[in-house]
């Protein structure tokens, strides 16, 4: 006989469901204990891979987890400019040692994190390269807006494209088109 929760299973004979269910639980509350830990603190991982021109998967504490890169916003998949987004920020963070700022959580508990290598910002990085947009759910600095304008007028990256469409407006679109 065998329980699951999420990840973790739990495998008893002789024990009561109870006991695995409340084992399972407390389990899995120490790991949402320790994912809710990440926020507003700095530490350094490991970059597994690269999701998207502004999510990625990092290694802390042999566990796995997905951080999206706060402030900026970045083409969706079977969007315009999506692969050369996603293939910048691999060129420059992937199986690298980052440093991870927690900013913040996201409605489903992902975290949201400032990246920085090497004393760089690549979030900023990735919006100053043309390769994402400032976002505009969170809140920005007016120097990430800077750089995007100077992106833009230099017609780097996305901006180089006829009409860049603002990943925010794209998924409103598909969003239509489902229903």
């Amino acid at each position: 006989m065998s329980f699951k929760c999420q990840t973790i299973e739990c495998r008893s004979r002789s024990r009561s469901t109870a006991f695995r269910v409340a084992l399972c639980f407390l389990a899995a509350l120490s790991i949402v204990e320790f994912a809710s830990g990440q926020d507003q603190r700095t530490y350094e991982a490991e970059v597994t891979k690269v999701m998207k021109g502004d999510l990625i998967q990092i290694r802390y504490q042999g566990l796995l987890s997905r951080v999206f890169l706060a402030e900026i916003d970045a083409p969706e998949k079977r969007q315009a400019w999506y692969r050369e987004s996603r293939k910048a920020l691999a060129r420059k963070i992937a199986g690298k040692v980052v440093t991870v700022e927690g900013v913040d959580r996201d409605r489903a508990g992902r975290l949201i994190a400032r990246i920085w290598l090497d004393g760089r910002d690549i979030n900023s990085e990735m919006v100053a390269e043309g390769h994402a947009w400032a976002s505009r759910k969170r809140p920005r600095s007016a120097a990430l807006i800077e750089s995007q304008r100077q992106a833009k007028k230099a017609q780097l990256g996305l901006w180089s494209q006829p009409d860049p469409v603002a990943p925010w407006t794209w998924r409103t679109w598909q969003k239509k088109r489902t229903y």
